[in-house]
């Protein structure tokens, strides 16, 4: 069935009109003494802070936020945006003057949604630029009267009127514009930065602040920050749509699945979402929900459902962002989902209930919101540029004539024929893969039975791949392809949540670094493979923290051996919008690609269709302009971080009809941007393998050539190719 239901994430209109109120230049002692004056009119306001977020700043802001306020940015050095772009480009406007700033923000767990121009300058360049950033901007000098409540929930940028004796309005002057605003049902925005004892300059008096407040409020005026504006406007509806053993009573979803076979068909509430505002960025949500007697779902996956479904056009995939599922009872709080990949987002649906389990869930569909989520890891030294010593220096930065390390990820065990025939095809890089140690999801883990089976592992890299690849001229990739304790219920890397573990992992490291200290050959260390997070981790336990501590331990024995960092959700090229680097020297930086996923691994990860699917695909927009779309986020950050990339694994499975111009494409790219690569995988499993075919994975036979095979050696044998794209050779400028 289907339900028509207003909801708190679709807007709600206003009759006599809204009033913003914003403040800058982080004037805290004035603020947070005004704080009683707001809340007796029930008012809240936004502040924008300027220079540093240290401890101090954070403490005021989270005092702000906390109250009901907003909080935005305006700008570390208060520099004038379109100067500064013009100086020092796009990218060294960000890394200058604003990611600072927000890094600092994030690991305060502060939700900073807006940015205020200092000194009001603006251009459509700069607003283009920052919108990828924040949701509204405000300026000043173009202010051009209250708009339309209608308008409120879209409006992205919003000048705004000044309050002070250097702007000659004082509260009077505000006050005696209200009523027509009210009457007219529009929006008016105002600015000023201190609140002080007297009016001064810039900054309105506290006697002000109460003149604007008692005024809108005698008018019934709504007073709210900038972060509140998603809730005024055209009022658009959720229309639910209920499996069996869903009901949706006084806007509250109740899910009752009873157990045995019914369990297996669950209770499920979907509604379609619009999320193109949220495009290229974050995206989260939170609703409150309780639950009671939750079974095991037949699949980790499922379980308790707040879930967003949504095909990226330009990955061309769909994806299925999800919270942290439970089990048992739990009481009633707010649950959040959040998905902070860079993809592409117009329609979504948005799922409740449970799926695959038996219980009951209670959902309270007024509290639902939608936010801009908190990454449960750090995100920090945005303004850091990466350095480089030794050979990395000259390898690190791409000038188009330092050939790319190109090569494969090994069978689980390699052989002298092996290596013969990857000398033969001109590889020069191979990722030795320590794989196939077996762990139960929910068993204790034996660290001694894990320790026999790595240094097995280890003896093999040590006596043999290594002086078979130093032999013939080739670096190897020491691969870290199983942690210990593996993957949990639900899959998040369990030594995210396991305390033990994660000691473990960082003294594995220790205990290879100390192994292997001054062994030549080794092009890194690939400290974790495709970790994954979805939830908050232990302290000092989540996937970025983990490499990093793992990274530490390895510096305090090797201070050159280089180390790879790999980004979340398996290291998908997404994730990289919210990877941070690491504050040590040669660091290396590893993706994996394949996108489109519906294409690289079909008949392998679902059942595949009568007629495969081709590559590239008009009717599905793939192409290698797709690749390079889905490749952004990385690019971006190596741009920004002047950071070595590597592309530790990228495939398309044997039968996908044009797997070989995919290839092609994806070197290509590799090539142009001065990234190091491996092919996945070299005699590990048929599917994969260049060295075979066939037209499913029951099907495959050796082949001595295939069109794969022939895409692959000549992206081991090409020329290296200049790049009009690569990064400067030099930082811009000395990390602050």
């Amino acid at each position: 069935m289907s339900l028509i239901l207003s909801s708190a994430v679709a807007a709600t209109a206003a009759a006599n009109g809204v009033l913003c109120l914003t403040f800058d230049d982080s004037r805290f002692p004035d603020w947070e003494a005004a704080l009683p004056i707001f809340a007796a009119h029930g008012a809240h306001a936004t502040f924008f802070a300027y220079h540093d977020i240290d401890d101090g700043a954070a403490a005021s802001l989270r005092k702000l936020s906390e109250a009901g306020h907003s909080i935005g940015l305006h700008g570390l050095k208060h520099q004038v945006a379109p100067d500064v772009v013009a100086k020092l480009g796009e990218d060294g406007y960000l890394a200058d003057e604003i990611e600072p700033q927000l890094a600092a923000c994030r690991a305060a767990g502060l939700p900073v949604r807006s940015f205020a121009y200092p000194m009001s300058r603006h251009t459509p360049q700069t607003d283009a630029l920052l919108l990828r950033h924040f949701d509204r901007l405000r300026g000043g000098g173009d202010f051009a009267g209250a708009f339309p409540v209608a308008e409120a929930a879209s409006r992205r940028y919003l000048p705004g009127l000044g309050v002070g004796p250097k702007y000659r309005r004082g509260g009077a002057e505000v006050a005696a514009m209200l009523p027509d605003v009210a009457a007219s049902n529009a929006v008016l925005v105002l600015y000023s930065h201190g609140i002080g004892e007297t009016a001064e300059g810039v900054s309105m008096s506290r006697a002000d602040l109460e003149t604007i407040l008692a005024a809108a409020e005698s008018l019934g005026m709504a007073i709210v920050g900038f972060d509140e504006l998603d809730r005024f406007g055209a009022e658009p509806t959720l229309v639910w749509t209920t499996t069996q053993h869903a009901r949706i009573e006084g806007g509250r979803l109740m899910i009752d699945v009873p157990p045995g076979e019914e369990a297996a068909k669950g209770g499920l509430a979907s509604a379609e979402i619009d999320l193109s505002a949220w495009d290229g960025r974050p995206v989260g949500a939170e609703i409150t929900a309780s639950g009671k007697g939750i079974g095991k779902p037949l699949h980790w996956y499922n379980g308790l459902k707040f879930q967003f479904e949504y095909e990226d056009p330009v990955a061309g995939d769909w994806f299925y962002p999800n919270t942290a599922s439970r089990l048992g009872d739990f009481p009633e709080q707010t649950i959040r989902l959040g998905d902070f990949s860079a993809a592409t987002r117009r329609k979504a649906r948005l799922v409740l209930g449970l799926q695959e389990a038996s219980g009951h869930a209670e959902f309270d569909l007024s509290s639902l919101r939608l936010v801009e989520p908190v990454p449960p890891w750090p995100v920090t030294n945005q303004a850091h540029r990466c350095a480089y010593r030794g050979t990395l220096a000259e390898t690190a930065i791409h000038r188009g004539d330092i050939t790319p390390r190109r090569g494969v990820m090994s069978p689980h065990r390699m052989t002298e024929d092996d290596f013969d025939t990857l000398q033969t095809w001109g590889a020069t890089l191979l990722r030795y893969q320590m794989w196939g140690y077996r762990q139960e999801k929910d068993a204790p883990v034996d660290f001694e039975a894990y320790d026999r089976w790595l240094a097995e592992k280890l003896d093999h890299f040590d006596s043999f791949v290594l002086p078979q690849a130093a032999a013939r001229g080739m670096k190897v990739v020491l691969d870290l392809h199983t942690p210990p304790g593996n993957r949990d219920a639900a899959n998040d890397l369990r030594m995210c949540h396991d305390a033990e573990c994660a000691d473990f992992f960082v003294e594995t490291w220790r205990r290879i670094a100390v192994r292997f200290k001054g062994r030549e050959g080794i092009y890194g260390y690939d400290l974790v493979n495709e970790p994954m997070q979805t939830s908050a981790a232990l302290p000092g336990c989540d996937f970025w923290t983990l490499q990093k501590r793992a990274a530490e331990a390895i510096r305090e024995i090797d201070p050159d051996v280089p180390v790879i960092v790999e980004a979340n959700s398996q290291d998908s090229p997404s994730a990289f919008a919210t990877l941070s680097p690491l504050d040590l020297a040669n660091v290396i930086y590893e993706m994996h690609m394949y996108v489109p996923l519906r294409f690289t691994h079909q008949g392998v990860m679902w059942k595949q269709g009568k007629t495969p699917d081709p590559y590239p695909n008009a009717e599905k927009g793939w192409s290698a302009e797709t690749l390079r779309g889905a490749l952004e986020p990385v690019r971006d950050f190596q741009r920004r971080h002047g950071a070595k990339i590597y592309c530790g694994e990228f495939s398309a499975i044997a039968w996908a009809p044009g797997a070989d111009q995919y290839l092609r494409d994806c070197i290509a790219i590799f090539e142009e941007y001065g990234w190091d690569w491996t092919y996945h995988a070299f005699r590990e499993w048929e599917g994969w393998s260049v060295e075979h075919e066939g037209p499913d994975a029951q099907h495959l036979v050796p082949a001595a050539d295939t069109p794969r095979k022939r895409a692959l050696l000549e992206g081991f044998s090409a020329a290296p190719a200049p790049s009009p794209h690569s990064c400067p050779r030099e930082p811009p400028s000395p990390r602050p």
